[in-house]
């Protein structure tokens, strides 16, 4: 199932993505805490590494594939299940997130001894303006897991990850623009092949995208919503 993002509501999109690169050398972890409000991704691409998610057993992260974290659930990520992990923010200071779009280059996250094996990854803050009252969001679970088998977007990550490479080492005007657009690429790749794994009779706000005069017609009632819209005025629109 497609998503017509070009029929998704203007508060519902993607407003801001803050990228950083990440080479972490073994042994290392990290455990996040619950509750940060943008949505947090992260991209293997190149070796492994495991993921536990809210008391989860642990799970192989190998090269290609994705999580999505949307609703601030709780992880650890580290380079095995046994090495004893350190919150993430005292391994790397946080920056608010209002600076950290406006980074006119990706921020790079090294950790570890470099003798150690590597693992790479690139890893993104997705900004939506108002998160909790964000309908897409709120569309969908808390976070989102995909092997590479089932999104097929190791390609893409890959050429992301050059990108943010070359931009770290020779600045470029435009950065904060391409950033933005390259993060709502991937969101909605990542939606996309959310949707692919769902039950075709799946219903909902995010199943209506899929249908372009559904979405033509969500999208004019979050447009107009004192408008008295009634079936025939929406026909019209769709």
């Amino acid at each position: 199932a497609a998503i017509h993002s070009y029929f998704l509501p203007e508060e519902v999109r993607l407003k801001a993505g803050g990228w950083q690169i990440c080479d972490f050398h073994a042994p290392w972890g990290f455990i996040t805490t619950p509750g940060f409000a943008e949505p947090f991704f992260i991209s293997i691409v190149g070796s492994a590494c495991w993921l536990t998610i809210e008391g989860s057993p642990p799970i192989e992260m190998r090269e290609g594939d994705l999580m999505l974290v949307l609703q601030g659930s709780s992880y650890t990520i580290a380079s095995s299940p046994d090495v004893r992990a350190v919150a993430w923010d005292e391994a790397f200071p946080p920056i608010p997130w209002s600076n950290a779009v406006k980074l006119t280059t990706p921020r790079r996250l090294g950790y570890g001894d470099p003798a150690g094996p590597a693992t790479r990854a690139v890893s993104a803050i997705f900004g939506f303006g108002d998160v909790l009252r964000n309908p897409l969001l709120a569309a969908l679970p808390p976070y989102i897991y995909l092997r590479n088998s089932d999104s097929h977007l190791l390609t893409t990550m890959r050429s992301v990850k050059a990108f943010l490479d070359e931009e770290e080492q020779v600045p470029g005007p435009g950065y904060v623009a391409a950033a933005e657009r390259m993060a709502e690429l991937v969101f909605i790749s990542i939606i996309r092949a959310h949707l692919r794994l769902q039950p075709e009779q799946t219903t909902g706000w995010l199943r209506s995208l899929s249908d372009p005069r559904i979405a033509r017609a969500v999208t004019a009632i979050h447009e107009q919503p004192a408008r008295p819209w009634t079936v025939s005025s929406l026909a019209e629109v769709a």
